[in-house]
């Protein structure tokens, strides 16, 4: 237990070195600045904050050393939250804090040599000092750690909110595209790709640590979380996605869309659409990445996906009816006539099949939609109905087909 003899020494070197405290706070701030580079460069903290938080704190621990009440730790804890908001490291402000308890230790020292005291004083007040170190330390860190976590998503919830322009389009000026582009920390012309991905349960993100992933091959992302979908910006190195794919595809999203490549991020909210039509034209229950096709008539489907799929319905509504094997011979035959530029020869070659097979298949189809093959109208009718088909698979076997 502390004598009195002891406490009272204690209190007449805490007065002592409370009237030096300007001094001493000035040659602290010196140490500081020279033994911690963080400080020397006063890009964040400057060199008068750093010279009033060390006053404001020497003094709080210089006061300590004289009371025997519980301290007061309401000075560091505010100095933890402060660093944490400038974004100084923690480790570097703690070392500045024993930094200052040791040089606290120095001057009590030398302060209990000048005007003497009881021998063992000295020794307690060794351990008060180091005592009061680890106290202070410790608030500095609690609040440091509170602080800088309420930081963190103070900046996540406005990086998403800026995210969330991008992808609606919701941005009035030019200058307010710059300056998402800038606090995104993305290029305003690059090369860019728009995904979009069905998360595989509620509320369920569908790409865990894949920002992540995708820095560490030098692929920049920024990504918002809708109640349908995920979507997420890429910037990439170079102008395919090789690189990403793989990555994407070790994600745990049911169905992944990507748009086509583009350059300017004005042009995000049209990809972001391209990503999503991309996305749901993957099967249900088969997780895989689908590149949205970029060609005249995949665009004009995408750009009226109603219309699009109204157009299917009406078109192929007789054949999406049919039974199971017989919809998927002729919808395949189709596709592969179509695809062979209307040879029947070659649609028998690639299906396995005589060319009779497929000649009575297409008289079937014809007979089934009512548009004959040789009308040039009823032809690009069938292409543009297959094409919405392949993008909104969802359309065979709804409601009202027999096999529904």
């Amino acid at each position: 237990m502390t004598s009195q003899l002891q406490c009272d020494d204690m209190a007449r070197f805490a007065a002592a070195l409370q009237d030096r405290l300007p001094e001493l706070s000035g040659r602290l701030t010196d140490r500081i600045l020279s033994e911690v580079e963080f400080y020397r460069t006063g890009d964040i903290v400057a060199a008068d904050d750093l010279h009033a938080s060390v006053r404001a704190n020497l003094g709080l621990a210089i006061d300590h050393l004289g009371e025997t009440r519980p301290p007061d730790l309401t000075r560091p804890a505010e100095t933890g939250r402060l660093r944490a908001r400038q974004g100084a490291p923690l480790t570097e402000v703690v070392r500045a804090f024993r930094i200052g308890f040791s040089f606290l230790w120095s001057e009590l020292a030398g302060e209990a040599a000048r005007v003497g005291g009881a021998p063992e004083t000295l020794a307690s007040a060794a351990s008060v000092v180091w005592w009061l170190c680890d106290l202070h330390s410790e608030a500095l860190s609690t609040a440091y750690r509170a602080a800088a976590t309420e930081r963190v998503l103070q900046q996540e919830q406005e990086r998403s909110a800026l995210v969330e322009l991008l992808f609606t389009g919701r941005i009035t000026d030019t200058a307010t595209l710059w300056e998402i582009a800038r606090l995104l920390r993305l290029p305003y012309e690059g090369t860019f790709v728009a995904v979009a991905a069905e998360p595989a349960g509620i509320r369920q993100d569908a790409l865990p640590r894949l920002e992540s992933m995708l820095r560490a091959h030098d692929i920049t992302s920024a990504w918002r979380w809708f109640p349908d979908v995920q979507l997420g910006l890429l910037s990439l190195r170079g102008p395919d996605l090789r690189a990403a794919i793989p990555l994407l595809k070790r994600s745990t999203a049911d169905r992944i869309g990507l748009s086509p490549i583009f350059r300017a991020l004005r042009e995000t909210v049209q990809a972001v659409h391209y990503a999503r039509v991309a996305m749901a034209s993957v099967p249900g229950g088969q997780p895989q990445v689908a590149e949205f096709d970029a060609t005249p008539l995949a665009t004009l489907t995408a750009a009226a996906p109603d219309a699009a799929q109204r157009l299917a319905q009406v078109v192929l509504g007789p054949l999406l009816e049919l039974p199971d094997h017989d919809r998927a011979s002729l919808l395949n035959t189709l596709q592969a006539w179509m695809d062979t530029g209307g040879s029947a020869t070659e649609t028998a070659h690639r299906l396995y099949c005589h060319p009779n097979t497929v000649r009575y298949r297409l008289r079937r189809i014809e007979r089934e939609t009512g548009r004959p093959l040789e009308r040039p109208t009823a032809v690009a009718e069938l292409a543009a109905a297959l094409h919405a088909l392949r993008l909104f698979p969802g359309l065979v076997g709804e409601p009202g087909g027999r096999h529904a």
